[in-house]
């Protein structure tokens, strides 16, 4: 087992598809539309550009009569999906054992991207949130793995708006595109568990096309773990936490399932098979990355282990 970092520097402005997206070109209705860049990629998005480039350097893309033994070892056969009556199935992703949650890098300093929760205090009986109102939403922060340093997400990126009317639409072609800029010296960042003989590093140092617009990205790889995050503060003390680390699909009714929960929500969908070829799958919602929930029950922990998940990055929490 070989343990990875790769890292991605955005080289331009940058655009990740969301659920704010364009509307049909010239519709009289619609005909003026808005789309903006969701400022992290989703895990799906990094798992298909990883297969795509071993396929590439292996020549293997847009050919026929390949090794089709050797590519299954290495990228193996299954297209990411949430299966919803075989939860704990792994799917086959080659020699690709797990992802990590998406992360930022600057230079040797890794960071978790949670929610700005830790100053919070927490009452009890009944458990309430103390200084908090939902008039103002929580912002992402960035948290070094050894939780001594933060820096707010939005310190680092930096929306880009675009301005334009699509070409035969008249006055119905106008749009506003939102994309985001990374400041310099930071790059999203993945820890890789690899079960193969072929060395990731010699993707290292290429230029790749990733996310919805195929923005130019600098793709690197070294070896390395992935930093444990420790010295996490706690809301109360003598309370179990658990933290999610990356957005996560749970399919219970968390209140039911624990005392007390500071969360929200992000919607989610992906490219699946079909008759005719690529569609979206149905909306998903995942609770997002720094969801904090107290005193978890033995069913939500076992709910939120869905192995197909975990592999590529969603699901991932620590408890503390």
């Amino acid at each position: 087992m070989k343990n990875y970092q790769i890292t991605l520097t955005p080289l331009e402005p940058y655009f990740f598809g969301g659920a704010r997206t364009f509307g049909k070109k010239g519709d009289k209705k619609h005909g003026s539309y808005i789309a903006q860049s969701t400022k992290l990629p989703q895990q799906t998005a990094f798992l298909g550009l990883l297969r795509k480039e071993i396929l590439s350097y292996h020549n293997a893309l847009n050919k026929e009569n390949e090794n089709f033994d050797e590519l299954k070892a290495l990228v193996g056969t299954n297209r990411f999906k949430i299966n919803t009556k075989h939860k704990y199935k792994k799917n086959d992703y080659g020699a690709l054992v797990s992802i990590s949650e998406v992360l930022i890098q600057e230079k040797e300093q890794t960071y978790y991207i949670l929610k700005d929760i830790f100053d919070f205090k927490l009452s009890q009986d009944p458990f309430i949130l103390q200084g908090y109102t939902p008039k103002k939403s929580i912002e992402h922060k960035l948290f070094s793995s050894d939780f001594q340093k933060s820096i707010s997400l939005d310190d680092i990126l930096t929306p880009k708006e675009q301005v334009g009317n699509a070409k035969g639409d008249d006055t119905n072609g106008f749009f506003k595109k939102i994309s985001y800029t990374m400041k310099q010296g930071y790059s999203f960042s993945y820890f890789i568990e690899w079960d193969h003989d072929f060395d990731l590093k010699k993707l290292s140092q290429k230029i790749v096309f990733f996310g919805a617009e195929r923005s130019k990205f600098l793709l690197e790889v070294k070896t390395a773990p992935k930093p444990t995050l420790t010295g996490v503060k706690k809301l109360k003390d003598d309370e179990e936490h658990m933290l999610l680390l990356s957005d996560s699909y749970i399919d219970v009714t968390l209140a039911k399932e624990c005392a007390f929960a500071l969360s929200s929500e992000t919607s989610f969908s992906y490219l699946t098979n079909h008759q005719k070829g690529s569609i979206k799958s149905k909306v998903y919602f995942l609770y997002e990355k720094g969801t904090l929930i107290i005193n978890p029950s033995e069913k939500l922990k076992q709910n939120i282990e869905k192995q197909s998940l975990q592999q590529v990055g969603y699901n991932n929490y620590i408890i503390y």
